[in-house]
């Protein structure tokens, strides 16, 4: 089998939202800097299909779906036990102009029940870039339950005042286990 090489380059994937900003296309020189590109996703391995692309084959592969097929013990070591065969990591830039909408992520057993195919989900952000005033929402304040929350989302109220406000600052990281409600607020360019 061929060995893979020290260092591998994948294409990166950016997509437009409508609550994207114009600081990823500056902040990673791109083409149509001032579209809305909300996501641009580095690293990933969504399925068949939905794969990170290398930028020039390695190793009889041609993306990131190939390389856990065929090398997943180069990439992961012994960590490749249990993963469904993808890569076990999503890395992403968020420009968030606009608020993103309020979520919760399953944990790898829940996502099994669901029958969803797919794992649980945890996420950490780090803030590159902050605006003044911005802010990030995760899980609920002490004292409210998830009761209340959903009994406040389906009569069409607002959740802010229900969930954890951290304000945002450059260098911050945020954890999201799987589970946790959480949402982006406007100004944040995340990693």
């Amino acid at each position: 089998m061929t060995a893979l090489p020290s260092i591998l380059r994948f294409q990166r994937l950016a997509m437009e939202r409508v609550w994207g900003g114009t600081g990823l296309g500056k902040w990673l020189g791109l083409l149509a800097a001032d579209a809305p590109i909300g996501e641009v996703w580095m690293i990933y391995d969504r399925g068949p299909g939905e794969s990170s692309r290398l930028r020039e084959p390695a190793a009889g592969c041609r993306d990131l779906r190939d390389l856990m097929e065929k090398h997943s013990e180069a990439l992961l070591g012994q960590a490749r036990a249990d993963l469904r065969g993808r890569f076990p990591l999503m890395l992403k830039y968020l420009d968030a102009k606009a608020r993103l909408s309020l979520q919760v992520h399953p944990d790898d057993a829940l996502a099994e029940a669901l029958g969803t195919g797919d794992s649980g989900k945890d996420e950490a952000w780090v803030v590159l870039r902050a605006d003044p005033g911005s802010w990030l929402m995760r899980g609920l304040v002490a004292g409210v339950s998830v009761a209340e929350l959903f009994d406040v989302l389906e009569q069409g109220g607002d959740p802010e005042p229900f969930l954890q406000r951290i304000d945002s600052r450059e260098g911050g990281v945020v954890e999201i286990p799987a589970g946790t409600v959480h949402f982006i607020g406007p100004g944040n360019l995340l990693y």
